[in-house]
């Protein structure tokens, strides 16, 4: 497909290399969210505008995380529901616009006790991440 072919082009081109976006433990480095991306704008406008590129959103899921576009891969995981996995990158990255995407998500359910815990949970294990990186006890 047409849609899939151009947005992996534009993902190739101009992109940050894997190894400043992902630690040790292939979860998104703190900041990684704000990396420079070359063709950062038509990418995001792609995944936007699903409707008119027609797009399968699980190969530009897939895409997005394999090169390390988690801008865009957030925008896809709260548009099918992956809350967990969109909570996994708003904490690693440290992504405070992504926070609030997140918590005005229609598939964001305020009220699941779990849904939290898990996002607790998280955060701790960022601080410690971060804590064991700057070699530091958390």
């Amino acid at each position: 497909m047409l849609a899939h072919a151009w947005f992996k082009y534009n993902l190739m081109h101009g992109s940050p290399t894997i190894y400043s976006l992902y630690d040790k433990y292939d979860r998104p480095k703190f900041g990684s969210h704000g990396a420079p991306w070359k063709h950062k704008n038509t990418l995001l406008k792609i995944i936007q505008r699903r409707s008119k590129y027609g797009y399968d959103s699980l190969k530009l899921q897939k895409m997005c995380k394999e090169y390390g576009f988690f801008e865009g891969l957030l925008l896809l995981y709260l548009d099918n529901g992956y809350i967990r996995e969109a909570i996994e990158i708003v904490i690693f990255c440290d992504y405070l616009e992504g926070f609030k995407m997140l918590m005005n998500s229609e598939n964001f359910n305020t009220s699941n006790v779990f849904t939290w815990r898990f996002l607790f949970k998280k955060l701790i294990e960022s601080y410690k991440n971060d804590a064991e990186q700057l070699g530091t006890s958390f």
